[in-house]
């Protein structure tokens, strides 16, 4: 928590002959917690003057461009990470491009997107060059050719090797046209494949958006069983979570509750020190007033692993009200404020 000190032995780690890209990576997640903008547009561009091939140096500072509204900026970011990627594949690359195309939207350059797009109409960008001309075209008003290129899109996703890439278009395709053209889509390739990992993952993401709680889990639960002991298993049954939780708040069943409090006990036992987990949990149990002292302990655990975390002081407040230690909750309470104003969230 002493942010101010990281951040020196960050800028001396980075200026280092040797410099190590975790260390650039560490003192941008500083940065960003802190909200210090400036400071990160300095960072940005130092990095790219050491970096300067970097397609994901180029990126991240595209996107932070884009989340300040400077998209001309954006523009000119974005294209030359796409200039320096365009004859690469991998995550970078489609970044890259969907950033370009998107702030050229952004910029109102709609003949543009359409002439840069339509190269890619096969192979692993077409999926993001459908889906920016859909919404290119959604701006002209043009919604019949809006679904069509979103169809398109989310099909070029199921059918590429980059099947994850699926649920992302799906999320924006449902953005632009809504439940309906999206849920078809899915279901047509669930018919022909039940077991697509990305189509199943979809749906999972489609009845979660429409409060569709009940299939969202059993949606989830197919993802487990096709995945198997992934490495990625934890984020997928953390997600299913967070849907029996919502599911609870919508209906008050108890039912809800105990399954949520049940599978976030299984992973804490796999990971014990997770903090985003105990103190989740712990929330979880305070909400609905229930083991009291067990919440405690579990935001206790979180508050004392990252004590300058604002969220984890708030939930730790809340715990010892719930437990009547009122004037130890009004001290926590105050400290959480502080760290928010703090770090402007």
């Amino acid at each position: 928590g002493r942010n101010e000190d990281a951040i020196t032995e960050l800028k001396s780690a980075i200026n280092h002959p040797q410099v190590s890209a975790r260390a650039v990576e560490v003192l941008e997640e500083v940065y960003l917690q802190l909200g210090r903008t400036e400071a990160l547009r300095g960072l940005y561009d130092e990095t790219l003057g050491k970096f300067p091939d970097s397609v994901h140096w180029y990126n991240r500072a595209g996107a932070l461009a884009v989340a300040e509204g400077r998209f001309d900026r954006a523009e000119q970011l974005y294209e030359q990470a796409w200039q320096k990627g365009k004859d690469i594949s991998g995550n970078d690359a489609k970044a890259a491009l969907d950033g370009y195309l998107q702030a050229l939207i952004m910029n109102g350059k709609l003949d543009k997107v359409f002439q840069e797009a339509r190269e890619f109409v096969d192979g692993d960008f077409a999926p993001i060059a459908y889906l920016r001309m859909a919404e290119a075209k959604l701006k002209l008003g043009d919604k019949e050719t809006t679904v069509q290129y979103s169809r398109k899109a989310l099909e070029k996703a199921f059918a590429g090797t980059d099947e994850i890439l699926a649920p992302d278009i799906l999320e924006k395709m449902h953005s632009l046209l809504g439940a309906e053209e999206a849920l078809q889509i899915c279901k047509k390739k669930l018919e022909a494949d039940p077991d697509s990992f990305a189509a199943n993952f979809a749906m999972f993401d489609l009845m979660r958006i429409n409060g569709e709680y009940n299939k969202a889990v059993d949606y989830i639960d197919k993802c487990l069983q096709i995945m198997g002991p992934d490495n990625q298993r934890i984020d997928y049954l953390m997600k299913k979570v967070m849907v029996l939780y919502l599911a609870y708040g919508k209906t008050s069943d108890n039912n809800y509750l105990n399954r949520a409090i049940t599978e976030s006990e299984s992973l804490l036992a796999k990971l014990p020190n997770n903090t985003v987990i105990l103190n989740n949990l712990s929330y979880m149990l305070l909400e609905a007033n229930v083991q009291l002292e067990k919440a405690l302990e579990y935001a206790r655990q979180a508050y004392e692993a990252m004590p300058n975390n604002p969220g984890f002081l708030d939930t730790y407040a809340y715990a010892l009200y719930k437990n009547r230690r009122f004037a130890e909750a009004d001290q926590f309470a105050k400290s959480a404020l502080q760290q928010f104003e703090a770090q402007r969230i």
